[in-house]
């Protein structure tokens, strides 16, 4: 499913409010007011976490509710800060991104359950500046999507032990470019350990496997030919760099790879497509012109 906030039926896909209970919800719900408000102070903050007091305990008289509501209980405090700081978070939710995060609770959150989600978003820009100070009106709403997003994964990855589950993140890129991002990914690194949940991270490039702040390894890679990375791939694969290596991955045609396996052993393997009914999700970019090995 693409969630595209143009779409009503999307409207509180990733309400913190809709799919999370309790203490998580507040957590949630604190990151992403935290993320969207200019100026948040401490009579602020102590508004609009006793405001989603409020909603949750409407939510559990069965009340259909969201974090709309949540803004909305804030324009009722005798304070004419919290009151301005309610609205304009009312206001910033209105015909944006922000409208799947923030919800008036009518429509259902994404299904944990199904077995099998592919989720899309659709108007994300992520920045790729470290600092708070140079995000975009734009990059600061779509973190706090990113926030929703991470929420749901690790709640999938770790609602049953018992049940192997497994979460797919193609072009990874995406998440690393943020902080926010990178602990999503390694968060759910360590989920997989702990609560048998498979990772499969997808990338055009090697750079994205691993941060800085962030020592886990993955146990199998498959390291398709990437030319300009070639000297990256050996060292990440932890092989040698010389000419031998170079010309082994170098000349690898389509198709083909090297796999590392959790034993640590490195061999040059064909993926051949067995079942031809998968090659239509090859056909991602409309051309005329044809790849050949």
């Amino acid at each position: 499913m693409t969630l595209d906030a143009k779409n009503p039926d999307n409207h509180g896909a990733l309400d913190p409010i809709v799919f999370l209970d309790g203490q998580e919800a507040i957590d949630l719900a604190d990151s992403m007011i935290d993320s969207v408000l200019k100026e948040n102070t401490d009579e602020i903050e102590d508004a609009y976490l006793t405001s989603i007091d409020r909603v949750l305990a409407r939510k559990k008289q069965g009340e259909k509710v969201g974090m709309l509501h949540v803004f909305e209980d804030m324009q009722q405090s005798s304070s004419e800060t919290v009151v301005n700081a309610g609205r304009n978070l009312w206001r910033k939710s209105q015909k944006s991104i922000l409208s799947l995060c923030f919800s008036d609770g009518r429509n259902s959150a994404i299904n944990l359950t199904n077995k099998t989600t592919i989720l899309e978003i659709s108007g994300l820009d992520l920045p790729k500046s470290e600092s708070q100070m140079d995000l975009t009106k734009s990059q600061k709403k779509s973190l706090v999507v990113l926030y929703g997003l991470g929420y749901f994964c690790k709640r999938f990855g770790e609602r049953d032990r018992t049940v192997e589950t497994m979460s797919v993140f193609d072009e990874c890129w995406m998440f690393n470019s943020t902080p926010a991002g990178r602990e999503v990914i390694k968060e759910m690194k360590r989920i997989g350990r702990s609560y048998n949940n498979f990772m499969i991270l997808g990338t055009q490039s090697v750079h994205d496997l691993k941060t800085e702040d962030d020592s886990t390894g993955f146990g199998t890679v498959f390291a398709f030919l990437e030319e300009t990375e070639i000297d990256d791939i050996l060292a990440y694969l932890k092989l040698p760099v010389n000419e031998e290596t170079k010309r082994w991955i170098g000349n690898m045609t389509m198709g083909q790879c090297i796999m590392y396996d959790t034993f640590g052993r490195r061999e040059r393997i064909t993926v051949d497509g067995m079942f031809p009914e998968v090659t239509v999700l090859f056909d991602t970019v409309e051309s005329q012109l044809k790849a050949t090995a």
